[in-house]
């Protein structure tokens, strides 16, 4: 908006400054050119009122009369002739091929392996142990026993009388009167009663004593000694030995053989299938269905429009304008 604003003063300002500009000057040049080349004019912007115009929108509304097609809708009944195809079977004798394997017999050729034994002699070397005896040395370790005398301390309890005080509680029956409290008759009954008494004791009491004891121990101790032995040492040698074996060599052999191949032929068999047919039948049925009618019908409806009116107002702008000096 501020560009167009611009624009505009610019094309204004233009237009009113080239005929001022003449009639300052009174030349076909320039007035800002004529005003400093003499130096008697000076230039002022003078504020002057454009009129402009801007669009306005407004929107209105208006009855319009239409022509409208109505659809109406009516049942209609009528008679039709129908013709339908109905499916029967009927039974045919048929032929197919059937694929059948036989077999027959081919003579064929073929290589064989067949085995041949022979005597072979070759030799073996065989080992052979002899056993010699050998005179050899041994440590032997013996066990000997020797007396130690040995001292050990050992402790025994004797047991030493003293006479202790102790209370010793003792039970003594006493007669008692008692009354009934159903009949009113008076018994007598007999309660334990318990009373106490110091009594005097002996108790043995066990004081250890240490005693010392001198014994003999035989102690076992070990002695080591040489002695020869005899020792059987096996030695081996070996010796060459021919023997005999059978070896299996195999030689090519070619030989015919029979077998069996299969092949394949076919063979005609006839058989019943069912066949379908169609058979025609006509028929007539009423049937009902729906027309669709169209009327004409005048209706009025409202309108939506815009219009567009300009709008006047004004804008102040200014404008340079060569004034005389004055001397």
């Amino acid at each position: 908006m501020r560009s167009r604003w611009y624009q505009l003063v610019a094309a204004v300002a233009a237009v009113v400054l080239v005929p001022v500009a003449a009639s300052a000057c009174g030349v076909g040049q320039c007035c800002y050119t004529a005003c400093y080349a003499y130096h008697c004019y000076k230039v002022q912007y003078v504020e002057k009122t454009a009129v402009c115009y801007k669009p306005v929108y407004e929107k209105h509304v208006r009855e319009v009369p239409v022509t409208v097609y109505k659809p109406r809708y009516e049942t209609v009944e009528k008679e039709v002739t129908c013709t339908v195809y109905k499916t029967y079977w009927k039974e045919e004798k048929r032929v197919r091929y059937v694929p059948v394997t036989e077999w027959r017999e081919e003579k064929r050729t073929r290589c064989v392996l067949v085995p041949v034994y022979k005597e072979v002699t070759y030799d073996v070397k065989v080992p052979v142990v002899e056993w010699k005896e050998e005179q050899r040395e041994r440590v032997v370790a013996y066990t000997e026993w020797k007396e130690e005398q040995r001292e050990c301390t050992y402790t025994t309890c004797k047991l030493v009388p003293k006479v202790v005080e102790r209370e010793v509680t003792y039970c003594k029956p006493t007669y008692q009167e008692c009354v009934d409290p159903c009949t009113g008759c008076c018994y007598t009954v007999c309660k334990p009663t318990y009373y106490t008494k110091k009594v005097q004791c002996t108790v043995y009491e066990a004081v250890p004593e240490v005693h010392k004891k001198v014994y003999t121990v035989k102690v076992p101790y070990c002695v080591y000694k040489k002695e020869p032995y005899t020792v059987k040492v096996a030695h081996c040698s070996y010796r060459i030995e021919k023997r005999k074996a059978k070896v299996c060599e195999y030689q090519r052999k070619t030989e015919e053989y029979v077998v069996k191949v299969p092949y394949c032929t076919t063979k005609a068999v006839e058989y019943v299938c069912k066949v379908p047919y169609c058979k025609p039948e006509t028929y007539t049925k009423k049937v009902r269905y729906q027309v669709c009618h169209y009327d004409k019908v005048q209706e009025v409806r409202k309108e939506y429009y815009t219009t567009c009116k300009l709008v006047p107002y004004e804008v102040k702008y200014k404008v340079p304008v060569c004034v005389s000096c004055g001397y």
